[in-house]
């Protein structure tokens, strides 16, 4: 992969590193056309599968802009359509002006999942400021603060406050990224409506112009890794692998010492009733003979 025609190849770093990338554990600021130029390494075989439909595991697919290793973005647009695809997904299509549109999927909870998600810890308004306590609220989607209604000839997806998302909306969205039939498509994660019209449009302005300075200041060339920062990292890494084979050490020790303790306790356990038993058989004997004594032969 090159930057352009006849430019020098772009240098892709293992994932070990991927850590520092500026773009990798953060969102991502970027536009629909954006989104749909990202591109999975070189070294994939097959595109990648979205495995995010719930945002409390580990692995996300990685795309790259260059050679930034991408797996959360922001949007800001304008919904122009909403679809029920079903009891298990919901669509949402965002516009932002960018010359192109993305897909945005909302996973819908089973009824026994929605109850897991519903009893789980900190399932509540996302909105709301740190510090801050607001009632529970529960979600039927993987999304935290949506909620998507149906019934016979009746369709509607809410935030948690009953805002509607309707088409003409204006939302931020946060999402991870999947492919449907080799197309990028967003799974929802996070999203905002931006209030009333005015605001909404200066909230989209405001948007892009946060979008087109991290584009200019961070996408604009690629990921430059040197050798000082990569022997740190692996140093780091190498730091942290002996602290968690330690940890694991500690683990095991203290597994075969319970072990050794419990086996212990059972056998003091085994030898007192050994030992009570044999003292019961002993007086049961005495008191045998002394019944006996005496008696007709």
């Amino acid at each position: 992969m090159t930057t352009s025609a006849g430019a020098k190849a772009l240098q892709f770093y293992p994932e070990r590193y991927y850590s520092a990338s500026p773009t990798y554990n953060t969102w991502v600021k970027l536009t629909a056309a954006a989104v749909h130029r990202l591109r999975p390494a070189p070294s994939q075989a097959e595109p990648a599968i979205s495995r995010t439909d719930s945002f409390d595991r580990a692995i996300h697919p990685t795309f790259f802009h260059l050679n930034h290793p991408i797996r959360f973005v922001r949007l800001v647009g304008t919904v122009v359509a909403v679809e029920d695809l079903g009891p298990r997904f919901a669509l949402l299509t965002l516009d932002d002006g960018s010359g192109a549109t993305l897909e945005l999927k909302i996973t819908r909870l089973t009824s026994g999942n929605n109850a897991a998600a519903a009893a789980a810890p900190g399932n509540s308004n996302s909105n709301s400021a740190p510090g801050t306590t607001t009632p529970t609220t529960t979600s039927n989607t993987t999304v935290p603060n949506l909620t998507v209604h149906t019934a016979i000839g009746l369709f509607s997806v809410l935030t948690t406050n009953n805002t509607p998302i309707n088409i003409g909306t204006t939302l931020k969205a946060k999402c991870t990224l999947g492919t449907f039939r080799n197309t990028i498509q967003g799974v929802l994660q996070r999203c905002w409506v931006l209030g009333s019209t005015s605001s909404s449009t200066r909230a989209e302005a405001e948007a892009w112009r946060d979008t087109a300075a991290f584009m200019r200041s961070v996408l604009a060339r690629p990921w430059v890794l040197d050798g000082e920062e990569r022997r740190r990292l692996d140093g780091r890494m190498a730091k942290e692998e002996r602290r968690r084979r330690e940890e694991e050490g500690r683990a095991e020790r203290k597994r075969v010492e319970r072990a050794r303790r419990k086996e212990e306790f059972l056998r003091e356990r085994g030898e007192r009733r050994r030992v009570y038993e044999e003292k019961v058989e002993l007086r049961r004997r005495k008191e045998e003979v002394l019944m006996n004594k005496g008696a007709l032969v």
